[in-house]
């Protein structure tokens, strides 16, 4: 059965046989690799305004042979897009999509269901010039946030990054994201630049393998079942965003508190 990856891996060796002893250098290997691997419509969505209607899933309904070309990709029955820096759409790869599964089983985030939901209503004010309120009073959700950094020995380190509670803060008065979105845009700043958060945070998302260990082996364990159906860096990557999402849930749930 072929897959989106051998597709790939195909169609690169081909272009990679047109380019020899032909177009030299890598303008001349990129541009067949661009001509001869496909990129294929998936599906049409049509938006249309009602002011009635709540968020709710859209089935895109496929045949099994392009389901199995899809496998790879989505290896899951859950394809989630989102508005990305304002301008444009994207869609959150597997391993976020199942690093929010587990943190919506730990308490840390709400449902994805409920964060579109609330997502819809900050567009829908921002569109009206309004101001957007985000619910940070959760109290279970600070103390599972908590538990995951003392888990992990990040817990009072964090609590002293206050450049972290200070770009919080801002977002935050900037009163322009729910709570959720809130959280993951901080937790994915961190993801990608590691060195704002201070050394014991980049220790462990450099290594995250003795974090993942830690976690397993407390009451949390069974709450990350769901990343062992990842492999590799998907895997890995699952594990670092765990952790960024539970230091930027501790520090807005707390700046709310204080």
């Amino acid at each position: 059965m072929w897959g989106l990856q051998k597709l790939r891996q195909a169609c690169a060796a081909s272009a990679r046989n047109a380019t020899s002893g032909k177009l030299r250098g890598s303008v001349g290997e990129n541009f067949a690799m661009n001509a001869v691997i496909p990129t294929f419509p998936l599906v049409r969505m049509k938006v249309v305004e009602d002011a009635s209607s709540e968020a709710a899933p859209v089935e895109l309904r496929v045949n099994p042979g392009v389901r199995a070309l899809l496998a790879s990709l989505i290896p899951g029955d859950d394809i989630l897009l989102c508005v990305a820096a304002g301008d444009k759409i994207e869609w959150f790869t597997q391993d976020v999509t199942t690093t929010l599964k587990v943190l919506t089983s730990l308490g840390i985030v709400r449902n994805v269901d409920v964060w579109i939901q609330e997502s819809h209503n900050s567009m829908a004010r921002i569109a009206e010039s309004q101001n957007v309120d985000a619910e940070l009073d959760d109290d279970e959700a600070l103390a599972a946030s908590e538990y995951v950094l003392d888990t992990i020995g990040l817990l009072k380190h964090v609590k002293n990054q206050r450049f972290l509670f200070t770009i919080a803060a801002t977002a935050l008065n900037n009163k322009t994201m729910d709570a959720n979105t809130l959280i993951s845009r901080l937790a994915i700043s961190i993801y990608h630049y590691t060195d704002v958060a201070g050394r014991p945070v980049r220790k462990i998302l450099d290594n995250p393998s003795a974090a993942y260990a830690s976690m397993l082996d407390s009451k949390i364990g069974t709450n990350l079942r769901p990343i062992n159906d990842l492999h590799g860096i998907q895997k890995t990557s699952a594990v670092q965003l765990i952790v960024c999402f539970a230091i930027a849930s501790f520090v807005y749930r707390t700046l709310r508190t204080e």
